[in-house]
């Protein structure tokens, strides 16, 4: 015969299970009322009125230190991503181009590699942070605007002329015609003798526009290059 913890056989529990059950609720009865002991399971514990309880203190104090924590990494974060917009908005201001529209003679080329332009960009300021390149040769197709940028550490004729010669070999293209302005740079024995040897007809205007396609490339990147200065 097997007992119950109050030493009754389970035939008589069980057929006195309402009795038994007052008298265990009497038993465990807490002060206060709505508080039953024989239903209060391990995992299904009743919330503390008060937080005076230490686990439920620590459970509210971790809680609230996450939500701190992560307000405050958000402000950093927006902090952060404010000034890199503002700083980027002021460089753009900075650099903006002057909009001046009046009539210009048009540029006429008829097909790809037709008329190459190209021009020397001045870094020298920058020098030693670039392993002491201090220009920058920058050549464009004024058909397809495909531009190339090489770093010069002389405006020397050879190392010119290397550089054409490079571009040629790296990409399959040849020009027919090469408009520079009137620098030692491209007039050389050097430069002279390469277009020469690929038969290309290089000349130069006479006037202050020069190469205007491949002077607007250059500015275009000049805006680019400061705007990261700044910042």
């Amino acid at each position: 015969m097997s007992l119950n913890k109050f030493g009754v056989s389970q035939e008589d529990y069980a057929s006195d299970g309402t009795q038994q059950r007052n008298e265990e609720n009497t038993l465990c009865l807490n002060e206060a009322e709505d508080f039953d002991a024989q239903y209060r399971k391990i995992q299904n514990v009743a919330q503390p009125e008060t937080n005076n309880d230490v686990a439920t203190k620590q459970y509210v104090d971790i809680i609230s230190m996450r939500r701190r924590s992560s307000s405050v990494m958000a402000k950093k974060s927006s902090k952060v991503g404010k000034r890199k917009n503002e700083k980027q908005r002021l460089g753009d201001e900075l650099y903006a181009s002057a909009r001046k529209n009046f009539p210009l003679r048009r540029v006429i080329v008829r097909e790809y590699d037709n008329l190459w332009q190209a021009d020397v960009v001045e870094k020298r300021p920058y020098a030693r942070f670039n392993n002491c390149h201090h220009y920058i040769l920058t050549v464009i197709d004024v058909l397809s605007k495909h531009a190339w940028a090489a770093s010069l550490k002389t405006k020397s004729g050879k190392e010119v002329a290397d550089v054409f010669a490079q571009i040629i070999r790296n990409d399959g293209r040849c020009w027919k015609n090469l408009q520079t302005d009137q620098g030692k740079e491209f007039y050389n024995a050097d430069v002279q003798k390469l277009t020469k040897k690929l038969n290309v007809n290089h000349y130069s205007t006479y006037s202050v526009m020069k190469a205007s396609v491949v002077e607007r490339f250059n500015c275009t990147l000049k805006n680019d290059m400061w705007k990261m200065f700044t910042l």
